[in-house]
């Protein structure tokens, strides 16, 4: 494994009013959403857990966010603080609704840390379009984060300096991996790519 000081944090306290029911329990190819990301995040790093908006019967490490229904930086915030409060110099975030994610993408993040100095790495598309949920961030940045949670300002984008940030670039024909399932619309599409 080799990235011991990492926490890996999947993101799944989404509400999915959009799917209509709890995606973290949809199952694929014989597994929910939430063991198959678990899976992929605990093949790449020693320790994870799920950081929810409510805690819930599972057999993960699972933290309740901390930051009252203000979306996936709260999550963020909460996993930071976590990680800093266990001696983790950095968490790998993932969020539970990307079912076609590979394990070489995980790496990728996790050997530009070792790298590369900065607060934040996050893929992004060959059009620019930032995946910045499926990320590493270091604990050093978390003041970043709860000064954007006591402002109201709840993007995920921008909140740490611009320079202490870096990109990875996945290109065209690596965007399914990077699909995300928001809608029924969407399962329908990761079921005919799983088949």
């Amino acid at each position: 494994m080799g990235y011991d000081t990492i926490l890996g944090v999947l993101l799944g306290g989404g509400l999915s009013t959009r799917m209509g029911k709890d995606k973290r329990n949809i199952v694929l190819g014989g597994k929910t959403m939430l063991a198959r990301s678990m899976a992929l995040l605990s093949n790449v790093l020693p320790q994870s857990v799920l950081v929810t908006h409510e805690p819930f019967a599972c057999s993960y490490v699972c933290l309740q966010d901390c930051s009252e229904r203000v979306g996936p930086i709260g999550g963020i915030y909460t996993a930071l603080e976590y990680a800093a409060k266990q001696g983790f110099k950095a968490i790998l975030t993932m969020p539970c609704d990307l079912p076609l994610m590979e394990q070489r993408f995980l790496q990728a993040l996790c050997g530009e840390y070792e790298r590369w100095p900065g607060l934040g790495i996050a893929w992004q598309s060959e059009r620019g379009f930032v995946q910045n949920l499926l990320a590493v961030y270091r604990v050093e940045g978390r003041g970043y984060f709860a000064r954007s949670i006591s402002l109201g300002d709840y993007r995920v984008q921008g909140v740490l300096p611009t320079d202490a940030v870096k990109y990875l670039t996945y290109t065209a024909s690596e965007e399914k991996y990077f699909f995300n399932v928001n809608t029924k619309e969407d399962l329908q599409t990761v079921c005919a790519q799983l088949n």
